[in-house]
């Protein structure tokens, strides 16, 4: 966040306000139904955040060193004040929208002016069912840190233009907890570090001491990431090693830049893919009702034009910020942050082609610091709009108008499409029908839960910690340390699609889509144990 607050009329707080209220109204589906969508790794951090009301908090989440566990804030209030649940874990998405929608305007504000915050703030209010979708995730959407570079942006505008050996440090300290926070900042980081080399080098004027601004700086980012440093050593266990490394092959880095533009590039800034119109959020792996909510039609007229006309206003708006970045002899510190956002902009596309775990349009997450340029670009580009006279001033209210209610449309068509307009309207249905989750919330005997990865940690939320989960080999365990509580209690085994466990497992409960065995603890074959 900026350091000193933006002096400007007051008029623009009255219109964030309004942008945060829509912020949350536009979401409060996504929170009531949120055990239509819950996830495995959103389970983990329902999981962590019940820790946390416990007083347990980890240093990072579980099996994930590379996040750290301040987002577990996002959530914490409301848990302990209603208690902790589906929803109350998915409202930390919601403010963490908030966040990134104050932290982006008031750094357009600062750095561009009021006029250009507010244009800005179209497509941040009026976000896509992709965004949105974001905003149900609590880690996995990476909202927080996007927030939080958001306000690193600021920061370096003020040691630009103002300097001083505190804004320093401060910068140094924000940006090393952010790193903390979450280790996909360092592309935010890397798009800082070029034109800030450029400045200095350029403008003399501009940052006057420049050794001991890297010094204070480097000694700020060195004590904000130290949570991170500690973390690492006394939490050392990391779930998923290897899976962000970069990979170099070509037919690999061929497909991740076809499922780049065609999926998740779309359905971030439009909502939809190329390859299948229509809602799409990424639930597509959830036992019971869970499962329809990845059901779309295959081509939807109104899907495909929201989705082109999103993708021409962010290209055109990249093209303004490229604009912005070379007027240099107008504004040294303004073009430093438009070539801040243009450096990053090409970065977090070529990172997502070169990463490996890339598979499927449920990768867009890692797209999301493309939100920041993508505020600044439709502001820039409304803004220049609105400056050609009174007809410029009318077609830019039109198109803020226009794509306001497209995108509008477009989430309530989608909430419609799940079924959650209809249920609200008539039913109320907030009450679980998963029959798993029935299932064991009737059997309190069940402790433990073995199976496939995207059902055992969802199971433990659900049942709020009381069922231990262990998942399958061939997954990765989030939570090693449970292993050792191995006792003779009842384990439970839930298996899809015909799937014949081994012998050992008895009481086949058949359900929808899956069945659930019970251990047999007086007559395991050869002494096994369940996960032998």
């Amino acid at each position: 966040m900026p350091t000193e607050p933006p002096h400007s009329p007051r008029w623009p707080w009255l219109v964030l306000m309004l942008g945060l209220i829509w912020t949350v109204l536009i979401r409060i589906p996504i929170v009531l139904y949120a055990e239509d969508h819950l996830d495995s790794d959103l389970a983990v951090d329902g999981l962590t955040l019940l820790e946390a009301t416990q007083g347990n908090w980890r240093w990072h989440y579980p099996g994930t060193p590379h996040i750290g566990t301040p987002a577990v804030v996002l959530s914490w209030v409301q848990a302990k004040i209603w208690g902790v649940d589906s929803q109350t874990l998915v409202s930390g998405g919601t403010v963490a929208a908030c966040l990134i929608l104050t932290s982006t305007f008031l750094t357009i504000w600062r750095v561009f002016g009021h006029r250009i915050a507010c244009w800005s703030l179209v497509p941040t209010v009026f976000s896509s069912l992709g965004t949105i979708w974001l905003s149900s995730r609590i880690t996995g959407g990476h909202l927080l840190v996007t927030a939080w570079s958001a306000g690193a942006l600021a920061l370096m505008f003020g040691c630009w233009t103002n300097g001083g050996s505190r804004r320093s440090l401060i910068f140094g300290l924000w940006c090393g907890f952010g790193y903390y926070i979450d280790s996909m900042i360092l592309l935010v980081l890397i798009s800082i570090i070029v034109p800030t080399t450029v400045i200095g080098w350029r403008s003399p004027t501009i940052l006057r001491s420049k050794l001991v601004f890297l010094l204070l700086f480097g000694v700020g980012f060195a004590v904000g990431q130290l949570p991170r440093e500690l973390g690492k050593r006394l939490e050392p266990h990391d779930a998923y090693q290897g899976q962000f490394d970069p990979i170099f092959q070509r037919d690999v880095l061929a497909e991740h830049t076809q499922i780049l533009f065609t999926q998740c590039l779309p359905r971030l800034i439009g909502g939809h893919t190329f390859h299948r119109f229509g809602p799409e959020p990424p639930a597509s792996k959830l036992p019971g009702r869970g499962a329809s909510l990845s059901a779309s039609p295959q081509f939807d007229l109104y899907s495909a034009i929201t989705t082109i006309i999103s993708l021409t206003l962010f290209v055109a708006g990249i093209v303004m910020i490229l604009r912005k970045s070379v007027c240099w002899p107008i504004s040294v510190a303004s073009s430093g942050v438009a070539s801040s956002l243009l450096i990053l902009t090409v970065g977090v596309l070529a990172a997502f082609i070169i990463n490996r775990n890339i598979f499927n349009s449920d990768n867009y997450r890692y797209l999301v610091f493309l939100l920041i340029p993508w505020s600044l670009g439709f502001g820039l580009l409304l803004d220049a709009l609105a400056s050609r006279g009174n007809a410029g001033r009318i077609a830019a209210i039109l198109v803020g108008l226009g794509f306001a209610g497209m995108m509008t449309l477009d989430v309530y068509r989608g909430y419609r499409h799940y079924g959650w307009i209809e249920e609200t309207a008539t039913t109320h249905r907030l009450a679980p029908t998963d029959p798993a989750v029935l299932y064991f919330r009737a059997h309190p005997d069940a402790t433990r839960i073995y199976g496939d990865y995207w059902d055992v940690y969802r199971l433990s939320f659900l049942t709020l910690g009381r069922l231990l989960p262990r998942p399958l080999g061939i997954y990765p365990d989030r939570f090693p340390e449970w292993k050792s509580k191995n006792t003779e209690s009842d384990v439970y085994l839930v298996a899809h699609g015909g799937r014949v466990p081994t012998k050992g497992w008895i009481e086949p409960v058949p359900l929808r889509g899956m069945q659930i065995y019970r251990w047999n603890w007086s007559r395991p074959p050869q002494n096994r144990q369940p996960w032998d």
